[in-house]
């Protein structure tokens, strides 16, 4: 995983799907793949023709599609589904030699043009600003200036100050969306990546 930083600050991640076979006894939250010789086909790759190239770039960038779909289809599952609405629009594949998949960044992201209070929203948001906290959740709550009736069915009601959770509960390093894919992809990501590799030796060896 990679991080790049825009000259705004918004964040935008690059999650690869693929890693050397390695061992080194794998962490529990790592979500790659391991892929015997991967170092080796990339070495080997360096030499290849435009068409071989294009033929491994094209092969990754579906293989990351098809869990990109997976991420979407799991979005829809969690209770904060309404809320990753907001940064979903920018989970995309990107092509390499690699599976890859990106996040975050300057995209708009979805959100409602009003606060909760009833006040426009004037400050733009932006998947970037938000991703790390829908992805792996977070603790702290934000008290609002606004005051609100709440309704208790004992004393009638009263005025608070509201009180919001921002993001859903911590998860720690697991997540609620992309790392669960990934992994829940495994199988798919290995059996179709050494398809690609296969089919570039076997043109490589001609």
């Amino acid at each position: 995983m990679t991080t790049k930083y825009r000259p705004d600050k918004r964040v935008m991640r690059t999650f690869d799907l693929v890693m050397p076979k390695t061992k080194i006894p794998r962490s529990e939250f790592e979500h790659r793949v391991e892929i015997e010789g991967l170092k080796e086909f990339q070495r080997a790759l360096r030499y290849a023709d435009n068409d071989t190239k294009k033929m491994v770039k094209q092969g990754s960038k579906a293989i990351a599609n098809h869990v990109v779909r997976v991420m979407r289809v799991r979005a829809m599952r969690i209770r904060h589904r309404e809320q990753y609405e907001m940064i979903l629009p920018s989970i995309r594949a990107v092509q390499g030699t690699t599976p890859k998949i990106r996040v975050g960044g300057k995209r708009r992201a979805k959100v409602s043009p009003r606060y909760p209070s009833g006040s426009r929203r004037r400050d733009k948001v932006y998947a970037g600003d938000v991703l790390m906290g829908l992805e792996f959740g977070g603790t702290n709550r934000k008290f609002t200036g606004t005051k609100v009736f709440v309704e208790n069915k004992r004393y009638g009601g009263k005025y608070v100050y509201g009180s919001t959770r921002q993001m859903p509960p911590h998860r720690g390093k697991k997540g609620y969306v992309i790392f669960p894919a990934i992994r829940e992809s495994h199988g798919y990501i290995k059996r179709e990546y050494t398809k690609q590799i296969e089919k570039a030796l076997n043109r490589l060896g001609d």
